[in-house]
């Protein structure tokens, strides 16, 4: 089964002065996505979800994200609410930004936009639970891991645009979810950093 969902992340309009991607930089967002799919029964679902966004920078080239997100879902017959919350490491793979950016003496200075292309390996825990009509509420949660591909564009100092392609894995919990399960996430979203 193959799902695709969009991100849009929606930027976080107050930040204090922050130096980007240094040792203990932290950077947030937020926002909506919309997830479409088609199940097993051939019906075409659609879900509204909101994803937060927390990144820890252990270095210019290597951080840890976090990533809560929830998901409202409405089908014929029945209304689900799941949760995906991943934790990833990304190591940036390229890096594009002008060689004087990367100079510590220098970072603060605004270098216009740079790029870098990065890759996340990680892993969390998946819960759905399910109403179904004139039937008790039932809830199911397992682990997920998460595999992508993407790239973070900076502006100035404090503004990042992140485009990221995830595959993400659902391993099989409770009598409902026996099978594994898989999600291609195709995001795009915005952010900021809160501290240097």
């Amino acid at each position: 089964m193959r799902r695709l969902s969009v991100t849009v992340m929606l930027v976080v309009l107050l930040a204090t002065a922050a130096t980007a991607q240094r040792r203990g930089s932290t950077e947030i967002g937020g926002g909506f996505n919309f997830h479409s799919y088609t199940d097993a029964a051939q019906r075409s679902i659609g879900q509204l979800g909101v994803e937060p966004l927390v990144s820890y920078y252990f270095s210019r080239t290597v951080g840890v994200d976090l990533e809560p997100g929830i998901r409202f879902g409405f089908y014929p017959d029945s209304v689900s609410v799941s949760m995906l919350f991943m934790g990833s490491l990304r190591v940036r793979l390229l890096d594009m930004s002008p060689s004087q950016f990367r100079k510590s003496d220098v970072r603060r200075m605004d270098m216009g936009i740079s790029s870098s292309v990065f890759a996340n390996l990680g892993v969390g825990v998946w819960s759905e639970g399910v109403t179904v009509t004139n039937q008790p509420a039932e809830n199911y949660s397992g682990l997920a891991v998460m595999a992508g591909i993407g790239t973070q564009s900076c502006f100035g100092r404090f503004s990042t645009l992140r485009i990221k392609l995830q595959y993400v894995q659902m391993l099989p919990a409770g009598p409902v979810y026996t099978k594994q399960r898989s999600m291609v996430q195709i995001g795009v979203g915005f952010g900021i950093f809160i501290r240097s």
